[in-house]
């Protein structure tokens, strides 16, 4: 693929182009954006994001009848995963692509046979679906991309049951909107491309959750969860391990504390674009 100087690229042909470097392999992997679908699905399903995905759920909404809507779905790795489960999923997408949009999700959806999922062309801000329909909406990665995230977010309270659970993970958060987003951005190797990233301060993100109408019962920080981090202790260990210091801490203090110096320690650096989690319940009115 030829690209010309300021020349802004589809997510698709951002994505095709950035699998053709081995210098963005770990970017790709990490990110569920591989050329094999089902491997994507498969991983995502077993990997520590999920599970405790999973476990915020059910300690919200236990019952397995439950309706979820996966807006941003992408590639669907989520939608997958939440129909391997038994769940019944709606997931908004509107990129039609066979690799990275609907066309990917309606494969796997039929690679695993699955009847309990519906894809559907839309947008997050406006989707024409029924008001009341779902019990959680879910969103990955994606209330930072909203064109409008205020009427995005009202539009979730729109479409959720009375208690109906929001669920947005993997939000980018910066510290003001010159300096920090714009250090943010400048380090996205996808953003160079075409253009879709953003991020809000988390001041921003809290208060227009609760503007919408939902109550904040969880703020998941970085580095203090395998949602956001989405990486196990072994291979935080690993990295930890890759330094001098790192191993001296380690054998003198053992694994544990290593763990924990080092949540300390990225949590103070206040890197822009760090990843949040947001639990919310709808308000009862």
């Amino acid at each position: 693929m030829s690209i010309k100087n300021n020349e802004i690229l589809t997510w698709e042909e951002t994505i095709v182009l950035l699998r053709k470097s081995r210098a963005n392999t770990q970017w790709i992997r990490a990110a569920y954006l591989e050329d094999d679908l089902s491997e994507n699905c498969s991983r995502y399903s077993k990997s520590n994001e999920f599970n405790l995905i999973k476990e915020i759920i059910y300690e919200y909404k236990r019952d397995k009848s439950i309706k979820i809507l996966d807006v941003a779905a992408g590639n669907g790795i989520s939608t997958i995963s939440f129909g391997l489960l038994g769940y019944s999923v709606d997931a908004i997408e509107p990129d039609p692509s066979e690799t990275v949009g609907r066309g990917a999700i309606n494969s796997m959806a039929k690679k695993y046979n699955l009847s309990n999922i519906n894809v559907i062309d839309s947008y997050g801000e406006n989707t024409n679906l029924n008001s009341e329909a779902y019990d959680v909406v879910f969103i990955r990665q994606g209330l930072h991309h909203a064109d409008d995230i205020k009427l995005m977010l009202k539009e979730f309270n729109r479409l959720l049951k009375r208690d109906g659970l929001l669920l947005s993970i993997r939000d980018h958060v910066v510290d003001n909107y010159g300096e920090s987003l714009e250090r943010f951005l400048d380090s996205q190797i996808d953003h160079q491309y075409y253009k879709g990233e953003n991020a809000y301060t988390l001041k921003d993100y809290i208060a227009f959750i609760k503007e919408a109408g939902f109550m904040v019962k969880k703020v998941l920080t970085p580095y203090s969860n395998q949602i956001n981090l989405n990486l196990s202790d072994e291979e935080i260990l690993k990295k930890i391990m890759q330094s001098t210091v790192g191993k001296w801490i380690t054998m003198l203090f053992g694994k544990k504390i290593s763990l924990l110096l080092n949540q300390y320690h990225n949590s103070r650096k206040k890197i822009p674009g760090r990843l949040y989690s947001f639990v919310a319940i709808k308000e009862d009115k």
